[in-house]
């Protein structure tokens, strides 16, 4: 039996890489872009995904970043500045949250400006965080699933909405 050549295995590794590679992504959604300038340079990078967004969001109330987490919400969730302090306080009794996964959710109600998206968190609350008016502020301990409403503001996705339901 005789032995292929090497350049011709190899070229056969590549062809079939690249085959299950298109058959992979064939179908994946075109990245949204957007074109920066920096010291006279234009550079086009990638937009940050929704899902992205999302984690973003649970990094800063896990890295006790309360203030820019509510930077990240948009106008319908935080109204004024009490509401606002509210939802700062709040993230600030987290004491740690790792998000394990996200999911979009019910894509059928979607519309250009309203998405749903659910996460597998795991949680820990500060102890103080028990004397709240409502103990946890609603958070359970341990593995926890949440609905994370994302709205479209001039431009951008905000956290809108953090639901213990779809």
């Amino acid at each position: 039996m005789r032995s292929l050549p090497l350049t011709l295995m190899v070229g056969i590794a590549l062809t079939a890489g690249a085959i299950v590679w298109l058959s992979v992504y064939r179908e994946k959604k075109e990245i949204e872009k957007v074109t920066v300038r920096m010291d006279n340079n234009s550079q086009t990078v990638p937009l940050p995904q929704e899902t992205d967004i999302i984690r973003t969001f649970f990094a800063l109330i896990d890295e006790n970043r309360s203030a820019e987490a509510v930077m990240m919400m948009g106008p319908s969730i935080t109204s004024d500045e009490n509401v606002e302090q509210s939802w700062g306080s709040q993230f600030e009794m987290v004491d740690k949250i790792e998000i394990k996964s996200v999911e979009a959710y019910g894509r059928e109600d979607w519309t250009e400006t309203n998405h749903v998206y659910q996460i597998v968190a795991e949680v820990k609350m500060k102890p103080e965080a028990m004397n709240a008016p409502i103990p946890n502020y609603g958070w359970d301990e341990g593995e926890v699933t949440k609905w994370i409403i994302l709205e479209k503001s001039e431009g951008k996705w905000l956290v809108a909405g953090i639901a213990s339901g779809p």
